[in-house]
């Protein structure tokens, strides 16, 4: 049975994801999320979805920068 405060996996996924350590709850000391294999996997797919996009965001801002010279 889950506690009241207890996370659901998606948000310990997106927490791993995007390095946010939580707590239980307000009086517990955050830590990294533990996750099953196949969530962490998930977590792994979130976190280079979200550097691509980073990446190809940065490479379309600096070609714009040379074109315009």
């Amino acid at each position: 049975m889950k506690r009241k405060n207890d996370y659901r996996d998606y948000e310990k996924m997106l927490a791993r994801a995007i390095d946010y350590e939580i707590g239980e709850d307000d009086f517990d000391m955050p830590k990294p999320a533990v996750l099953k294999q196949k969530h962490a996997k998930m977590g792994l797919y979130i976190k280079l979805a979200e550097k691509l996009i980073a990446f190809i965001t940065c490479f379309f801002i600096i070609s714009g920068v040379i074109h315009q010279w």
